[in-house]
């Protein structure tokens, strides 16, 4: 039995960078063309519901990366711009279905009111995915998607804090960080140590460490390296 991704079956198209003929294959998001020539040449182009090839069509904004056109593409998280240079230049930018850019606006700039109590809503987030929720939660538990056409503002991250205990594994000191959870301890010593824990672990381990408390790493200094003696010359030689 042949897995369905190395089954491949031809097409009447042809690779617009090579000129071999292109194959259907399949991948987890559907079937697509790809070229012949792989892995000399590596172009695909996606296909519709009837297998027809889907002409990527070029918009007028330039790429933030490299200044070239950017071509409307899709995912399966919707469409997106992406550099008309890729592989060489990855830059991309997230669009509407239209292919305009979305307008980056910060949490504080969207005012909407919940459509069942009226109360003002605000942006909520799980996992990664921002929405909109009811500021009157949880007696109003009402959400909305984020509207169209905006795109938020990514928060900036807040700076690193000492935890006020060190690193069982190497003894350098822990930090608070914050990452897309919200906040966790991990080692100042990242990334040689990779030690890391939830915060409902602190107050245990401090305990520990006041009952034995760990040792931070000695810093080891380096011995300056003694000079080379230089290589005698012949005259030298002979004097002896």
């Amino acid at each position: 039995m042949v897995h369905a991704k190395a089954e491949s079956q031809p097409s009447d198209y042809v690779c617009d960078v090579c000129g071999k003929p292109m194959a259907y294959r399949f991948s987890k998001n559907g079937r697509y063309l790809a070229c012949t020539g792989y892995p000399e040449c590596k172009t695909t182009c996606p296909v519709d519901a009837d297998g027809k090839k889907v002409i990527r069509a070029e918009v007028d904004v330039p790429c933030p990366t490299c200044g070239k056109k950017m071509i409307l593409r899709r995912s399966r998280f919707g469409p997106f711009l992406g550099c008309a240079d890729y592989p060489t230049c990855k830059g991309i930018l997230p669009c509407d279905k239209d292919g305009q850019p979305l307008k980056v606006v910060k949490e504080e700039d969207i005012k909407e009111t919940c459509a069942v109590c009226g109360a003002p809503m605000g942006v909520k987030r799980k996992g990664r995915r921002p929405f909109l929720g009811c500021s009157k939660y949880p007696e109003c538990t009402n959400t909305a998607p984020i509207p169209d056409g905006i795109r938020l503002e990514a928060p900036p991250k807040p700076p690193a804090k000492e935890a006020g205990v060190n690193c069982p594994k190497c003894g350098k000191a822990m930090l608070i960080r914050t990452g897309s959870r919200g906040e966790f301890i991990a080692c100042s010593g990242f990334p040689r140590c990779r030690n890391a824990m939830n915060m409902d672990k602190l107050d245990e381990l401090k305990a520990q460490q006041a009952a034995n408390p760990v040792k931070p790493p000695e810093t080891k200094t380096k011995a300056k390296a003694k000079p080379k003696a230089k290589p005698k010359t012949a005259k030298a030689k002979k004097a002896e």
